[in-house]
């Protein structure tokens, strides 16, 4: 468990610098992709409904710590799609199957809408 938690913050470390990254250089106005969300719902699929809202807001938080000045808004949003993915959450699944990937990537496409 402690190798995979490890992994887990490696990738929301890197992927809060990956997203720090793209909002520089590949936003559209003012809209980037929100990688984080992403992560968000992958640890959601993969470990549960309570482990997806906790990673979502201590991830959320650190972004909110290192990249913006308004502190809550991305841990909040973090929260609600760790909510929502762990939903699909399916206890014996080992991989991720098309179905939970597909609603990874819709969530993807629309979580930059709430940054409008």
């Amino acid at each position: 468990m402690t190798k995979r938690l490890l992994g887990y913050i490696t990738l929301a470390v890197g992927t809060i610098i990956l997203q720090k990254f793209l909002d520089n250089y590949a936003s559209i106005d003012t809209v980037s992709p929100q990688l984080i969300m992403l992560v968000v719902v992958y640890l959601s699929l993969r470990e549960g409904q309570i482990f997806g809202m906790g990673s979502g807001f201590v991830i959320g938080l650190m972004n909110d710590l290192l990249v913006t000045h308004f502190i809550g808004y991305t841990s909040f949003v973090g929260v609600m799609a760790g909510f929502v993915a762990g939903f699909f959450f399916k206890g014996g699944d080992i991989g991720l199957t098309g179905e939970n990937f597909s609603f990874a990537l819709y969530s993807s496409v629309n979580a930059p809408a709430t940054q409008v």
